[in-house]
């Protein structure tokens, strides 16, 4: 059952979009390390030579936020790079695109090919599977055992897989730290223990990238050390004091606030409220513009672009660039700053030989990973490209063995250690749900997953009790791994019983000759065992198929022997 979230999406909106129009909440920057110089003058002479250090920094907006697009694509048109790029949540994503050698094109082209409506949906499963809603509430055992509340209304699994691709080369490149990225990256994450941004500046990229983008409400929270981190927009969304903190000297600071609307008497109290938490929200803020450091903000109004228009993303940079190409290039040419010679980009690396054994790291152990190296199933040998492991790493992140599964590639020399820095899902969970169905209408499900931590494949037994306004019905399912997100596999599906009557009404069933009279309605019973395996494939060679295109373009296909 695949269910849209724009009631969602839209509070996510409201909660955000208003904090846009500049930082807030931040921490003051740490005190830097004072420099010993035996020689003011000579140093003074230094910095008056060295060209300023400058940042550019790009605020979040929600899907507003592809307009930095058209800013970057300005900036390499001018041919000046900046020698920090720093962003958050949605400025953070394109921000860490553009540190990492994707081109203006090539982000155009990415912003079309990701698949927003299912980052933004739950995902359902085949047509020969039932109906299993997410539950409300939840008992776990193993990995954590008592009472739950899903953390996020999506899950994890599509947006860690898109990310995951996007930034495979570019972590590896990286090898754990943002400056060996072709430009140096920073992005922030709000910590929700202390209200203030958290600097990400090592480790994955495009983990890094799920954080700062992390919608409270829409996505769940994720661990760093001791910090519990959600969006980057949520402390500082224009995170200018993060720039100055990792050593920017002056900034071109890009937002795409939307602009406060107009409050009187007839306003609504939603307005009324988010206006005065958006103010509240920015205390205390050190995230100014500074004149005096030479310091530039351009504010792009971009009447046309909806905060919720993910689907729009290139046309949105193309409004970006409309707008804000102008005041970019009257920067660059009063700044006299260098001009880049090489062209932007990211040639793929080519990696030592993969080393026999893949590393499982989790903060409470990891017990599955035996069963995630028979899922990851054959590696390439000899030297390999990054890319090449993607068939691994999509059959890993749809498997649900894990709620995050972050890969890393280490260049050790002769041999380049993967590993995976993984959340093990709960051995056991029992949970409640209501749901709505076009076909039956409401009804009520209580259902149990159980995932072995150890032993061989299958890891994943589902077993369910649903009733509805037909019937109801008791389910089961085995298979090797999660089927719902497209992996291929075998399953087995049974006992399965059904019977109507349960607010069924008598019918009136009409003869040959045009009377009616009324009939009771009839109830059946069934004991089916199905069986068989579904399979995903796709049509054409293709250097990289964008996650969309290749969702879209799925196929499967299913076999099944009901006993009568």
């Amino acid at each position: 059952m695949k269910v849209i979230l724009p009631v969602a999406l839209a509070l996510a909106v409201g909660l955000v979009a208003p904090g846009t129009a500049s930082a807030s909440a931040a921490p003051p920057a740490p005190p830097r390390a004072a420099a010993t110089v035996p020689d003011s003058t000579s140093a003074a002479a230094d910095s008056a030579a060295r060209p300023p250090r400058w940042a550019l920094v790009l605020s979040g907006g929600i899907a507003r936020g592809f307009a930095h697009g058209g800013v970057i694509q300005a900036l390499e048109e001018e041919r000046v790079r900046p020698d920090l790029v720093v962003g958050a949540s949605m400025g953070g994503l394109v921000g860490a695109l553009y540190a990492a050698g994707y081109s203006p094109d090539s982000m155009r082209a990415t912003f079309r090919r990701i698949p927003w409506d299912l980052i933004f949906s739950v995902p359902g499963g085949y047509q020969w599977r039932s109906v299993w809603p997410r539950p409300w509430l939840e008992l776990v055992a193993g990995g954590g055992s008592g009472l739950r509340v899903p953390a996020s209304l999506v899950g994890n699994t599509v947006i860690n897989e898109v990310l995951t691709e996007l930034f495979l080369n570019a972590d590896a490149r990286a090898q754990g730290s943002f400056d060996r990225l072709p430009i140096p990256f920073r992005t922030i994450g709000t910590d929700v223990r202390t209200g203030r941004w958290y600097m990400l500046d090592h480790g994955s990229l495009a983990r890094a990238c799920r954080i700062t983008a992390g919608l409270p409400l829409l996505f769940p929270p994720v661990a760093e050390g001791e910090a519990l981190l959600v969006d980057g927009g949520m402390s500082s969304n224009l995170p200018i004091g993060p720039a100055r903190a990792a050593g920017a000297e002056r900034v071109l600071a890009v937002d795409v606030a939307l602009p406060f609307p107009k409050l009187d008497e007839s306003s609504s109290g939603i307005t009324v409220f988010l206006q005065l938490w958006d103010i509240l929200n920015k205390r205390g803020q050190n995230d100014t513009i500074s004149t005096a450091a030479g310091d530039t903000l351009i504010w792009l109004r971009i009447p046309n672009a909806g905060a919720s228009d993910f689907t729009g993303g290139a046309k949105i940079m193309e409004e970006g660039y409309a707008e804000g190409a102008a005041a970019v290039r009257s920067w660059a040419r009063r700044s006299g700053l260098p001009r880049a010679m090489a062209p932007l980009g990211l040639p793929a690396p080519l990696m030592p030989p993969l080393a026999r054994a893949v590393e499982w790291h989790g903060r409470a152990g990891v017990h599955r990973g035996a069963i995630a190296q028979a899922v990851l199933g054959r590696l390439p040998r000899g030297r390999f490209h990054p890319l090449d492991l993607t068939p691994s790493l999509r059959r890993l992140a749809r498997s649900g063995l894990f709620e995050s599964a972050w890969p890393t590639l280490s260049d050790r020399g002769d041999s380049t250690v993967l590993s995976f820095e993984v959340r093990e899902r709960p051995a056991f969970s029992l949970g409640p749900a209501l749901y709505l169905d076009n076909d039956v209408g409401a009804g009520a499900h209580l259902g149990a997953t159980l995932r072995p931590l150890e032993g061989p494949l299958p890891s994943l037994a589902k077993i369910g009790w649903g009733v509805t306004p037909l019937g109801w019905n008791l389910h089961g399912s085995l298979e090797p791994y999660a089927l719902e997100y497209g992996n291929p596999g075998w399953f087995v599906r049974g006992p399965r019983r059904a019977s109507g009557g349960i607010g069924c009404r008598r019918r009136r069933v009409r003869n040959r000759r045009g009377s009616s009279r009324r009939a009771p309605a009839t109830a059946t019973s069934r004991g089916p065992i199905r069986g068989g395996a579904g399979r995903c494939w796709r049509s054409g060679p293709r250097r990289w198929e964008g996650p969309s295109e290749r969702w879209m373009r799925s196929g499967r296909w299913a076999m099944a022997a009901t006993p009568a």
